[in-house]
């Protein structure tokens, strides 16, 4: 660059940034300038029409405070002063068009470095510079020209290329011979900034940037056409946008936090699973959200699993803004900077709550009878387990209520009517039948359904081995009272086996074959019971 002082202009309000760029700009080769910082666009204005200024720098994050004004505030800078955007690397939409036609450069600030700045500034003020100049010439414009990173063309009224720079011959895929003299392609209007595609012999089409200046060559009216290419700046703005569309419409909520858990940015459907905004929630510690209902060395076990593999998946308990608990199942992902160091956590979870209601009522399916809503044989069996290993503890433990009662009830003449009246009605006694026998015992007894018309009772915490002997008279005379079926009475009586722990049996086998064998001695009586021993 030449002697002269470059006199650029920073749009910014972070302290941090503005020392971050001098000492890129004094470290990076630079040469003499002068760095003017303003922290609103209306200051920008008034010195830009007082003082000089060869390239204007502009914060995105600062800018956007009053976006509409940035756009009309590129407008009026003068044509010759380039522009170029710094944006930061956690903003999660592209940007946008209306702005993105009127500037020179954009750089994420995350991944800017000395060198690339310094050659954009240097570029910047050397095209400013040239355009100044435009009316020099041909040998001064020329040398201007080769220094310029972009592609540039001389082209005449007739639409024929006069000159091409170095830059041109990579655009175009061909040297600058091949160029000279052939008819430029494309519309020759001086009215900003344009996209055109070029397309090239065994090479991937390019999109181009296309900025057309009325000038002079060898006294000739002629045009100077500037062109970039912003291929791989495309791609990166569609993957941003395919990015921003996923993190908006993806069904699973999402929210990114800092280093230290305070919340910056969720999806919509963040929102609909938990009911809170964003402007509820920005800022805030996501900690405070949480209400599972696991312990402390739970979530030290998640978090030591976080801080050693940079990610963690499972379920938890949260709370919804209107307090409601629910459960979800969330991953934890961990994002580290250039340097190495944690920067921000991305936690992305799903409402499991259909599928645990779902879960609970398939478990119950599989463990309870569908007619009668009774437990079915699996989980009598299970239970039944169950009830001899608490009567053995409390057997070992002294305590004066260890015996268990095991029923086998079975209808007697069930069969008659159910064959009489049809399956319907037989199916409606069944069901009566479960809830007489239901409202005969304790909560803590058990009654199930093992087929047919055959049902059984576990009673635990007994003295005596005759203590069911009330709970047998209870449900024979609660099962003997008539039936109302389509405005008919009906009326059936019961057998009952009864076999008890431990005397009849140590195991669940022997206690069911003994009260069956009980129960066929009851049946040859009817409408009674009788205990194995």
């Amino acid at each position: 660059m030449s002697n002269q002082t470059a006199w650029i202009m920073l749009l910014d309000s972070h302290a941090d940034h503005i020392s971050v760029l001098k000492d890129m700009l004094n470290t990076g080769g630079m040469g003499d300038f002068n760095l003017h910082t303003v922290d609103c666009i209306n200051t920008a204005l008034e010195w830009m029409n007082s003082q000089p200024c060869d390239v204007f720098i502009i914060d995105m994050e600062t800018a956007t405070k009053n976006k509409e004004q940035l756009i009309e505030t590129v407008r009026l800078v003068s044509p010759e002063i380039p522009v170029i955007l710094l944006v930061s690397n956690e903003v999660n939409q592209p940007i946008d068009p209306s702005i993105e036609k009127t500037i020179d450069n954009c750089f994420m600030w995350e991944y800017l470095q000395g060198d690339i700045i310094v050659r954009a500034v240097i570029c910047a003020v050397e095209k400013k510079r040239f355009l100044k100049n435009l009316l020099a010439t041909q040998n001064s414009i020329q040398r201007i020209i080769e220094q310029i990173v972009d592609g540039i063309l001389i082209v005449g009224e007739n639409a024929t290329i006069l000159y091409a720079n170095i830059y041109a011959e990579s655009i175009f895929g061909c040297g600058r011979g091949a160029l000279v003299g052939t008819e430029f392609q494309y519309p020759l209007v001086s009215n900003g900034k344009m996209q055109i595609e070029i397309t090239r012999e065994e090479a991937k089409p390019l999109i181009v940037e296309m900025y057309i200046v009325p000038t002079e060559w060898q006294r000739k009216s002629a045009f100077m056409v500037i062109l970039r290419d912003i291929t791989e700046q495309q791609k990166a703005q569609e993957r941003l946008r395919l990015s921003a569309q996923v993190f908006e419409t993806t069904a699973e909520g999402i929210f990114i936090t800092d280093a230290h858990s305070n919340i910056i940015s969720t999806n919509q459907a963040f929102t609909d699973i938990t009911g809170y905004q964003l402007s509820e929630i920005i800022g805030k510690n996501a900690l405070q959200f949480h209400s599972d209902r696991r312990d402390y060395e739970f979530f030290n076990q998640t978090w030591n699993s976080i801080a050693i593999t940079g990610r963690w998946q499972g379920e938890v308990w949260n709370r919804r803004k209107d307090g409601e608990i629910y459960p979800e199942w969330v991953t934890i992902s961990t994002v580290k900077n250039d340097l190495g160091d944690l920067s921000n956590y991305i936690v992305i979870f799903t409402d499991i709550s259909s599928r645990k209601q779902s879960e609970k009522r398939l478990i119950y399916l599989a463990t309870h009878d569908p007619l009668t809503d009774l437990v079915n044989r699996e989980l009598f069996y299970d239970r039944l387990e169950q009830a001899l290993m608490r009567s053995r503890r409390n057997r070992a433990g002294n305590s004066d209520r260890w015996m268990i009662a095991m029923m086998l009830l079975d209808l007697d003449g069930f069969k008659a009517i159910n064959d009489t009246l049809g399956h319907d009605q037989g199916d409606q006694i069944l069901q009566i039948v479960a809830q007489r026998l239901q409202s005969c015992v304790r909560m803590s007894d058990s009654v199930a359904r093992l087929g047919g018309d055959e049902f059984t009772i576990i009673i635990e915490n007994l003295i005596d081995a005759r203590s069911p002997t009330l709970v047998a008279q209870k449900v024979l005379k609660s099962i003997s009272q008539p039936f109302l079926l389509s405005g008919q009475e009906y009326s059936i009586t019961a057998s009952i086996g009864i076999s008890v722990y431990p005397q009849d049996g140590e195991d669940s086998t022997s206690l069911l074959k003994n009260a069956d064998i009980a129960m066929y001695r009851a049946k040859d009586k009817h409408n009674t019971f009788e205990y194995f021993s």
